[in-house]
C-alpha cells in the first residue's frame, strides 16, 4: 500500500483508518519515502505503527505511477481539457508543472478507453481493472495501491482474487502497447527468429 498521501490530505484520523483496513484485510507491504510530503507521510505512518509489531509489515520504498497519476482508475475521461481543481494532476501542477497536458494525448486516451469499456462489461471498476491487468503482467510482483480514501482501498482490494478474461486483459495491453526502441527491438526481432 502507498502512502504518498498520508500527510498531504490533513487528516491523520483518516491515514490511520485506511492503514488499518489495509492491514485488517492482509495487507503486509507499506510504500514510503521520505519525499512524500517532505517525510510528513513517514511520520503519520511511524506514529500509527508505535506500539505494534513491526515484524509484521514490510516497510520499503521504490518508483511506482499510482495509476498514471488516476487516469485508468475512471476518474477522467475523454474530452476532459483540464484537470479538477481537486485532482493530483492540478496540484502538480501548481507545484511542478503542467503534468496534465504532457499526458492528455491520444495514446493516454486510447488506454483509459479501452479500461474503461473492459470495466463496463466485466461489472467492475476502471481502478479494479487497471490493478488486475497489472497483478497479471510478468516482472510485476504486486501493485501499491496508494489509496487516499477507505473507499479508494476497499475498491483496490476488491481488485484481488477477480481474474479478468484473456479478451479483456488483452485489450487495455494492446491499447498501451508501443514500439520497443533500439536496441529492445531488434533483440526481440532476433528472440523471435530463434523461437
Amino acid at each position: 500500500m502507498g502512502t504518498m498521501t498520508f500527510a498531504r490530505a490533513g487528516d491523520e484520523a483518516a491515514a490511520h483508518r485506511i492503514l488499518d483496513t489495509f492491514t485488517e484485510a492482509g495487507g503486509t507491504f507499506i510504500d514510503t519515502a521520505d519525499m512524500y510530503d517532505r517525510g510528513g507521510s513517514e511520520e503519520v505512518l511511524g506514529r500509527r505503527l508505535k506500539g505494534r509489531n513491526r515484524d509484521d509489515l514490510v516497510i520499503a520504498t521504490k518508483v511506482w505511477g499510482p495509476l498514471d497519476g488516476g487516469r485508468p482508475s475512471g476518474k477522467y475521461r475523454r474530452g476532459v481539457t483540464d484537470a479538477p481543481a481537486d485532482s493530483r494532476a492540478a496540484r502538480n501542477r501548481a507545484n511542478r508543472g503542467d503534468d496534465w497536458r504532457r499526458r492528455d494525448n491520444e495514446e493516454t486516451w486510447q488506454v483509459v478507453d479501452a479500461v474503461l469499456a473492459v470495466a463496463e462489461e466485466a461489472g467492475r471498476t476502471p481502478a479494479q481493472v487497471a490493478l488486475r491487468r497489472l497483478l497479471g503482467r510478468p516482472g510485476v510482483t504486486a501493485p501499491i495501491i496508494g489509496a487516499r480514501t477507505i473507499e479508494q482501498l476497499t475498491d483496490g482490494l476488491d481488485a484481488v482474487g477477480r481474474e479478468l478474461t484473456a479478451d479483456r486483459t488483452a485489450r487495455p495491453d494492446a491499447a498501451s502497447a508501443r514500439p520497443l526502441p533500439y536496441p529492445y527491438d531488434v533483440l526481440e526481432r532476433l528472440s523471435d527468429r530463434d523461437r
